[in-house]
């Protein structure tokens, strides 16, 4: 099966055994001009993907474009009007991923022409990155924690405190010291001391980068994530690296 990541500066794909639930192979890209369907379509040819033998195709959508509505107040035509009324785009698909975790649902859009694309006569499934970040409880054990997923021109980042959910949100970035700037601002307001709160890295970071020391500077309690359940690629480069294709994993498979 395939699953693929995307958003406007990146995308990500990986192929995966579900009889063994192990990733087999995977490949990153940055993007310079978005997503467009023929960029996709070389990507696929260049890593040798044929959609037609592939049995199952899971598309994460990692856009910034996306609402949280508490499921107790969800509809879709409020959210089809509202996604309209903040982001205005009315041209690609609305999707709802019921996050019942959390009791929220999950509002994006994909573009008509990717879907088309990645379209399998096995059936492709499409859900929000968050969706599946959501669900992982590692790191969240702790009632303080705030993680951070690095792309490499943005960061996905979940804050809890005292075990209730306070903040998800992309944010792009181009310094270690944005993120600083955000990851402070965000400790300000919700009132998360920075030498109690758990910094749960994962993405393109490691403990050698000028990321990770001017994080360190800042933050008491820096860790990186683990994988609990997919099978794990042997690779030259730390697990963390791949997180989101293992959480997408685990959340499919």
């Amino acid at each position: 099966m395939l699953l693929c990541e995307y958003s406007q500066y990146h995308i990500y794909l990986a192929m995966a055994d579900p009889a063994t639930k192990k990733i087999l192979q995977l490949s990153y890209y940055e993007l310079k001009n978005g997503l467009a369907p023929e960029t996709l379509r070389d990507i696929l040819e260049a890593e040798k993907i044929d959609l037609l033998t592939t049995r199952r195709i899971v598309l994460s959508n990692a856009c910034k474009e996306m609402l949280l509505v508490p499921v107790h107040l969800f509809t879709q035509e409020s959210a089809r009007r509202f996604f309209s009324n903040q982001f205005g785009n009315t041209a690609d698909t609305l999707f709802f991923d019921d996050v019942a975790e959390q009791s929220l649902v999950i509002v994006h859009a994909v573009p008509q022409a990717i879907i088309a694309l990645l379209k399998s006569s096995y059936g492709t499934e499409i859900t929000h990155w968050f969706s599946c970040k959501l669900k992982d409880h590692n790191g969240f054990g702790n009632p303080d924690c705030i993680s951070v997923h690095f792309t490499g021109k943005e960061i996905y980042v979940i804050a809890r405190k005292e075990e209730q959910l306070k903040l998800v949100q992309t944010y792009f970035y181009t310094t270690p010291l944005d993120v600083v700037y955000y990851l402070l601002a965000i400790c300000q307001q919700y009132g998360m001391p920075q030498s109690e709160t758990i910094l749960l890295l994962s993405g393109l970071v490691s403990d050698d980068s000028a990321m990770y020391n001017e994080l360190y500077q800042y933050f008491s309690n820096v860790q990186f994530w683990k994988p609990a359940t997919m099978a794990l690629l042997q690779s030259e480069y730390p697990h963390h690296y791949f997180s989101s294709m293992y959480n997408l994993g685990a959340c499919v498979l």
